[in-house]
């Protein structure tokens, strides 16, 4: 809440701290804060802090309840590198109050005129009703600090549906599972200036949750859109202005069809043109920093890359406190109270323990925290993921599970294998299709005949009840899988984070190639697999990405002849997979030869 302040600011840090000890901000992400606001009123607030690009000033939003940037249109003074929104005493220009400032930012200007005694009893009586009501928030505040920074998200309208993949960013965000850190405070800066942004980092470091963060904070749920395809921008920029629209993950596309970034880049250009630069659009972009430096190079010459514009999440550089926030917040999530923990822990010593974690390859640290929080047995291994790693425990859970004696654990595991064979994502429907109930029962007489001989699974073949069963009770089930409700009736059900999906797949593999291409959908051979084999084309023979981004499931160029024939056979029967001429299997002379 803004509070009107009798005198101007601050200037200095000392007479600072002396105002912010007096005002005793609650809460984790939320710090004392001296600005001004729209009407060129002082005021102080508790906020979370946000990075301000240098020659920007920050501004209180009274009607928003948030921290704007505006210009600083000052010939002297202004501030000459980014700054955090809660150190403005610093600069002087930015707390003027003298300064006109309905334009929409800070002006040189005149003292203000004087006003009429009946002005200074208005402004006596709304000083104290806003004193009163602070001192009536403050309580509330004490009484509901635990609900810090949560909110309902309002309903989506019918254009901008929410994609089944973003989901559960949603949910989360409705959670209160976001948690803050210095790349979102300077991603909050980047947006607002610049009204594009490229979010970069590895597979897990949170680029998708601070995607819709943001476009949350911006636009509202109601006004974010979500596209696919970069296709999808110009569709969506033409028919909305004041949106937000997200494009997760976009330049995936472009690491198997690389001869259509230049035509992407020019698509792109053409939007930040037209929409982005002048603020109709805000454009938030991923990218999985691996890909992002393989084609980076090809995307020099579009305005929307520009150095300031993007944004890198460096989780190298994660600090202790930014760790324990996530864990706290998971811990929230999770219900993980003082007596949660399958171990002899407190809850302060596991969460100690957690943050000695450090990140891997394929796992950032959020979503091994988030995999952790989930699954019992993973929490049982922290010693284990500490000594050994994260990826190797992980490699041994699946073991377990595919050599349980159970039926139940034996048909649970080929559940989460039908999923990830169906490209991360299942439903019950699935399981009755003709097509798709066909392929659960391929893959559990596979698994079958690697179980022990106690068990007689070959002649017992679950029933929907039982299958339905195991979805919501199974706790190794759900533990990988997160349940969406999609209309009253259907729920469908996806992996927890694509790093996990991705992970299994190379696993599955791992069991055997030829099963794996002859089963797994299209899609996920010609989106999510890559042949482990010098390029043929000259372009990519430096490549020191030539194996593939991280997280692809890598296939031995023994298999090029059973992957191309499944591919031209599902071509023949009626799959279409666009723009086939040009993906990068066609470098290969086995799938020329059955092209031709």
């Amino acid at each position: 809440m803004f509070k009107e302040r009798k005198t101007p600011c601050p200037f200095g840090k000392t007479t600072l701290k002396q105002e912010k000890d007096s005002f005793n901000c609650l809460g984790t992400t939320d710090v004392y804060h001296c600005l001004l606001d729209e009407r060129n009123r002082s005021g102080e607030m508790c906020h979370q802090p946000i990075w301000v690009p240098k020659a920007f000033c920050p501004q209180y939003n009274t009607g928003a309840k948030d921290i704007n940037i505006v210009p600083c249109n000052i010939s002297k003074g202004c501030p000459d590198v980014p700054f955090r929104s809660n150190e403005v005493y610093n600069y002087p220009v930015c707390l003027n109050k003298t300064n006109n400032n309905y334009g929409g930012g800070i002006h040189e200007g005149k003292e203000s005129s004087p006003v009429s005694p009946l002005i200074f009893v208005a402004i006596a009586i709304v000083i104290i009703l806003a004193a009163v009501c602070c001192i009536v928030c403050r309580i509330m505040r004490r009484k509901n600090v635990h609900k810090e920074n949560a909110y309902e998200l309002e309903p989506l309208g019918v254009e901008n549906e929410i994609p089944l993949g973003f989901k559960k960013t949603i949910d989360y965000l409705n959670g209160d599972v976001f948690s803050s850190s210095e790349a979102y405070e300077r991603a909050i800066g980047v947006l607002e200036v610049h009204h594009c942004i490229t979010i970069i980092g590895p597979p897990g470091s949170g680029k998708t949750i601070t995607a819709g963060k943001l476009a949350y904070r911006k636009c509202g749920l109601s006004k974010m859109y979500f596209c696919q395809t970069v296709e999808e921008i110009l569709d969506k920029a033409n028919k909305n202005k004041g949106v937000c629209i997200i494009v997760d993950d976009w330049i995936d596309e472009y690491v198997y069809y690389p001869f259509k970034i230049n035509t992407a880049v020019d698509l792109l250009s053409s939007v930040y043109n037209r929409f982005v630069r002048s603020g109709e659009v805000y454009l938030i972009l991923t990218a999985q920093e691996d890909i992002w430096s393989r084609l980076k190079g090809s995307l020099k010459s579009c305005d929307l890359f520009q150095r300031q514009s993007l944004l890198k999440i460096q989780f190298q550089k994660i600090t202790k406190k930014e760790k324990q926030n996530i864990i706290h917040r998971h811990f929230k999530h999770f219900n993980k109270k003082e007596n949660s923990f399958t171990q002899n822990n407190s809850r302060d010593e596991f969460a100690a323990n957690l943050v000695k974690l450090e990140n891997e390859l394929k796992f950032s640290f959020p979503v091994m925290i988030d995999l952790i929080c989930a699954n019992e047995r993973l929490e049982r291994a922290l010693p284990l993921i500490l000594e050994d790693g994260f990826l190797r425990i992980l490699k041994i859970f699946f073991d377990n599970w595919l050599k349980e004696d159970d039926i139940n654990q034996n048909r649970s595991f080929c559940i989460l294998v039908f999923a990830a064979f169906l490209g991360g994502k299942v439903s019950l429907a699935d399981f009755k299709s003709p097509i798709t109930g066909s392929l659960f029962h391929k893959v559990c007489n596979k698994y079958k005949c690697s179980f022990s001989a106690k068990t007689e699974l070959i002649q017992s073949k679950p029933s929907e009840r039982e299958i339905e069963m195991l979805l919501f009770e199974n706790k190794r089930l759900r533990s990988c899988l997160y349940q969406i409700i999609c209309g009253q009736n259907d729920t469908i059900y996806i992996f927890r984070h694509s790093s996990l999906f991705r992970f299994l797949l190379s696993y599955i593999k791992g069991q055997g190639e030829v099963f794996f291409i002859e089963n797994v959908c299209v899609d996920v051979l010609v989106k999510q697999c890559w042949i482990e084999e010098e390029l043929i084309f000259e372009k990519f023979k430096a490549d020191p990405l030539k194996q593939g981004s991280v997280g692809s499931v890598k296939l031995s160029t023994s298999v090029l002849k059973p992957l191309a024939k499944r591919i031209y056979y599902e071509k023949e029967h009626g799959y279409h997979i666009p723009d086939w001429d040009n993906h990068i299997f066609m470098r290969y002379e086995t799938f020329k030869a059955k092209q031709n």
